[in-house]
């Protein structure tokens, strides 16, 4: 009888741990598929190198444009960055929660890389319906 009562309560204990772990961490909702978005006119790319850290802060700014006719949320773009030789340094990447139906969206994509940049190239663009 003893060692029903202690393994109904180790069971216990580790359900009542189980389920406090799950709380602490909970799944991310599935956003369904992502929704492209389009770049109105021209991006720009600056950068500044910084003496104290040793890299360059680049800055890609842009306009995205909401032509769907609905909501969209999550919105993301990504560009890669390029050395003068054609190789890739990192991205530089810029995040918005909402973008209404017709809004423009004026953003700045920020990166920072070891290398002076060159050049730069859209990589993703996207949101999820609202």
């Amino acid at each position: 009888m003893k060692r029903t009562v202690r393994l109904i309560s180790v069971i216990c204990v580790f359900v009542i741990l189980s389920l406090s772990l799950i709380s602490c961490f909970p799944i991310k909702p599935y956003y369904g598929e992502p929704i492209n978005l389009e770049i109105s006119g021209e991006s720009k790319m600056t950068w500044n190198y910084d003496e104290e850290y040793h890299v360059y802060e680049v800055t890609i700014d842009g306009v995205a444009e909401n032509t769907l006719g609905k909501d969209v949320s999550d919105c993301f773009v990504m560009f890669t960055l390029y050395d003068s030789d054609g190789n890739v340094l990192d991205t530089a990447e810029a995040y918005l929660s909402l973008l209404k139906a017709g809004e423009k969206w004026r953003f700045c994509a920020y990166g920072s890389v070891g290398y002076e940049p060159a050049s730069f190239e859209l990589t993703e663009l996207y949101g999820y319906e609202y």
